[in-house]
């Protein structure tokens, strides 16, 4: 077995956290010392996981030695005392202050001397069944995916599940028997850290639920350059169709692999997964068996189903697949009773052979994260003589009967399932839905009972009660305290089910709520409440606020505040290496045109029109086309507005030379040697330029590419370099030095822009009192407007006269956040024409 032969790959990093590191000889070393602690006799050890080195360790140890391990969450101490109470084992090694081993029931159980694991499948409260898992099974779907997923020794897995699920383990197992390093972290997705963390410890994989791909979204990770990103994996429920197109497109683009998996505990982890080339071509499909496994479906006479497309249930052979369960002591010296594994999902295949899920045979909820039988669940009342069938969206669990439910009904779900009353409905009907068959048609009762009842989410529980039954759904904590989720010690995955649910009680969660009391998150999310004083934004929301500022208040007076313009040009930069060159590389180069158009060309020539037919003078071609700036003797009037034209200007610059396919390819996989490329051309561009014009009044101003190329090329490489620590030295030089060489004897404009750089590499995210921020967002998101109108005021002032213009100051703010306002409504209405078009269009066409 893998796990005894660690010493194998010698100094090689196996284990590593924020601090420390532990080779393989170092992790061999401490898996001996471990089991000879535990003893020659084989025991049983209930192991209080967490993701630590310690629980690893003890993990392998007890394995090492001939042991079993029964491993739950080590955060959920209900679980922890009910399988100690049920199954008595001889060792519990649990981390309270510290680790401690403590000695349990000194009986010398009879277990099975191919036993190794017992991973138990239900939450803390209710009945508690342990899957039984061979040593074999543990080390044949290690193997099995080390193989499909080619995990290699210089791969380094970032382990964001946690070990207790058997997801999370099956990383440890895989990487670990493949001679890998495996990366432990505490962070979450959403964390700011969390991309410098995958960028620092070079992380070549890691897997992920499907709201971890949700998630990712919001930090804009398929944006992000990772070039040491090998492949993702995702199981653990079906991933968003719309989520997965984006992953396939972005794993296809980058050269990754993007791997969608099945599998259950009851075998040991995987049973199927689709092979990444595939994945666009049968999104929603879970693929093949895994290597040495296979699948087959069966009807309910129990005949295998050879015709395709036909449904049946989905049944896999293989040696992972587990030895039995275990409800009690005795069962722990049973053997193998499973040979084939009944998955209890519907499932039919195509010509290719490839399976696809349809549905669950059993049923099955999971309300908070935690997965219930809801057939348990009637039997439970039926044993206290209550009637009630029980249906579930994942959000409710609704009791329905013919009679009255009792009132002890919901809280003795609560006590024995963990589901919070407030979240159980009764439903009394006139009549149940019956199928043919004269069994129950719990679909048809599914959609009775969602009309019927009020959702658990809108009863008169407080909201913090609300708040506090989920967090007592997954930790344990006493009545009336007030924690916070770190408090508690959440891990990945319980962050994963908790937020999805918080997001359902409270709208849109704060990047830090996991810090956050249940109070807090009250607090915050009451419109009507005192909230924070401070609040957290992206410094570039801020500094494009204060950049229009500065370009307003320059043109109306105060010329000290002049570079709001140019550091304007610098920021584009930095968005369009975030957001439109990755989409250029995604799909396709003019993929970006549309949203050019309809952000910044539509506005621009709506205004250089407009006012052009308002002052009946005609409309300058030179600006029509973008080039008003680069020609010289260029007519300007009445209009001509050179950051908007540069920009453009410089955006097609920096794509044109991937129109040559080597070209692109090249650039695709060194696109930070590719800006800096850029940077320099553009330096010696402005230092050429600069040099033909000395000694005679420049006829463009300085205005010109090729004196402001340099800007947007010194943004794009800011942001190449964001999530590159140890590297931003090279944009902290370019910053320091650019704006000094460039704009000698303009300080205003260099002072400008180094801050304003500075401030983006090195505080990417501020602090901010939170009345600010309605005002900065709406500077910042209406900027493009006000500086195409704030000059444009078409009325006299009486501050005229003033060294500053304050009334025009103010019109011309006041007139672009309207002209925003105008633009957007009539998208809006653009599109919502549109669409009732196509109704009538569709409505009218004969079938």
């Amino acid at each position: 077995m893998f796990w005894t032969r660690f010493d194998q790959y010698g100094c090689k990093p196996a284990l590593v956290d924020d601090t420390r590191s532990l080779t393989y000889l170092e992790l061999h070393e401490r898996v001996v010392q471990f089991s000879q602690i535990l003893g020659d006799e084989k025991s049983l050890l209930l192991l209080a996981a967490d993701n630590s080195f310690e629980a690893i360790i003890a993990l392998y140890g007890a394995l090492y030695g001939g042991h079993s391990v029964m491993l739950c969450d080590g955060n959920d101490s209900k679980l922890v005392e009910s399988l100690n109470t049920q199954f008595a084992p001889n060792w519990i090694y649990r981390k309270h202050d510290d680790w401690q081993l403590l000695a349990g029931d000194k009986t010398a159980h009879h277990l099975h001397p191919d036993l190794a694991l017992l991973i138990s499948t239900s939450g803390s409260t209710g009945s508690s069944k342990c899957v039984r898992i061979a040593y074999q099974s543990v080390q044949a779907n290690s193997d099995a995916i080390a193989q499909y997923l080619a995990i290699n020794a210089n791969d380094r897995a970032a382990l964001l599940l946690p070990i207790h699920y058997c997801y999370g383990l099956s990383v440890v197992n895989s990487h670990l028997a493949s001679g890998a390093s495996v990366v432990l972290t505490q962070l979450s997705v959403v964390d700011k850290t969390f991309l410098n963390f995958l960028s620092e410890q070079k992380i070549s994989s890691f897997a992920g639920v499907p709201y971890t791909f949700e998630q990712l979204e919001r930090i804009d990770f398929r944006a992000q350059n990772l070039p040491s990103l090998r492949y993702l994996t995702q199981a653990g429920g079906r991933l968003d169709a719309g989520v997965l197109a984006k992953y396939a497109d972005w794993a296809e683009a980058g050269n990754k692999r993007f791997f969608v998996m099945y599998g259950q505990t009851e075998a040991t982890a995987r049973i199927a997964y689709l092979p990444p080339e595939l994945l666009k071509a049968h999104p929603g499909a879970i693929g093949v068996a895994i290597p040495g496994g296979k699948l087959e479906l069966k009807d309910e006479q129990g005949n295998v189903i050879t015709r395709v497309g036909d449904v049946g249930e989905l049944n896999y052979t293989g040696a992972n697949v587990m030895m039995g369960y275990a409800t009690e002591i005795t069962d722990l010296a049973r053997g193998y009773e499973v040979t084939e594994l009944a998955t209890g999902d519907l499932a039919k295949f195509d010509e290719q052979g490839l399976f696809t899920i349809v549905g669950r045979l059993k049923r099955f909820s999971k309300i908070f994260g935690k997965r219930c039988n809801l057939d348990d669940i009637e039997k439970l009342l039926a044993t206290h003589q209550m009637a009630g069938h029980c249906v579930s969206d994942d959000k409710t669990l609704f009791l329905c009967s013919e009679t009255a439910i009792a009132a002890e009904a919901k809280p003795l779900i609560e006590a024995q399932f963990g589901i919070p009353v407030g979240f159980i409905s009764s439903v009394q009907l006139t009549q149940l839905p019956l199928l043919a068959t004269g069994k129950i048609d719990y679909q048809n009762l599914l959609a009775i009972a969602q009309a019927e009842s009020i959702p658990a989410q809108q009863s008169n529980l407080p909201l913090a009660e609300q708040i506090a039954a989920l967090y007592a759904s997954h930790f344990n904590f006493k009545h009336g305290d007030n924690p916070s989720f770190l408090d508690l010690g959440g891990d990945s995955l319980t962050y994963v089910a908790i937020s999805v649910e918080l997001e359902k009680l409270l709208g849109n969660l704060p990047p830090q709520w996991p810090e956050l009391t249940i109070t807090e998150l009250v607090t915050q999310s009451a419109a009507d409440k005192p909230r924070a004083k401070f609040a957290r934004m992206e410094a570039s929301v801020a500094l494009r606020a204060y950049a229009i500022m500065a370009v307003v208040m320059n043109h109306s007076g105060l010329h000290f505040m002049a570079g709001g313009a140019a550091f304007m040009l610098l920021m584009s930069g930095v968005n369009y290496s975030r957001f439109q060159f990755f989409e250029q590389q995604r799909s396709s180069l003019f993929s970006i045109v549309p949203s050019l158009f309809k952000n910044i060309l539509v506005p621009y020539w709506g205004v250089l029109i407009g006012f052009s037919l308002l002052r009946s003078e005609p409309v300058s071609w030179q600006d029509v086309t973008l080039l008003g700036a680069n020609i010289p003797g260029a007519s300007k009037t009445p209009f001509g507005v050179w950051y908007i034209q540069e920009l453009m200007v410089s955006i097609a610059l920096v794509s044109l030379p991937m129109l040559i396919t080597p070209v692109r390819a090249w650039i695709k996989n060194h696109y930070r040697g590719y800006f800096l490329l850029i940077l320099a051309v553009a330096v010696v561009l402005r230092i050429i330029d600069g040099y033909f014009h000395i000694g005679r009044e420049l006829a463009l101003k300085g205005e010109q590419i090729s004196w402001v190329l340099w800007l947007f090329a010194l943004g794009m490489m800011i942001n190449s370099y964001a999530n590159e620590p140890g590297k931003r030295w090279l944009p902290i030089f370019a910053t320091l030095v650019l704006p000094l060489l460039f704009y000698w004897g303009d300080p205003s404009r260099a002072v400008t822009t180094t801050l304003g750089g500075l401030c983006l590499i090195l505080f990417p995210v501020i602090s901010l009192p939170r009345l600010l921020v309605p005002v900065i967002s709406t500077l910042a998101g209406t900027s493009l407007f006000i500086y195409l109108l704030h000059t444009r005021a078409p009325i006299d002032t009486i501050t005229a006269d003033w060294p500053v213009d304050l009334l025009r100051i103010g019109l011309g703010l006041l007139l672009g956040i309207i002209a925003y306002h105008l633009y957007d409504f009539g998208l809006w209405l653009l599109k919502k024409l549109s669409g009732n078009f196509t109704k009538a269009v569709v409505s009218s066409t004969p079938e």
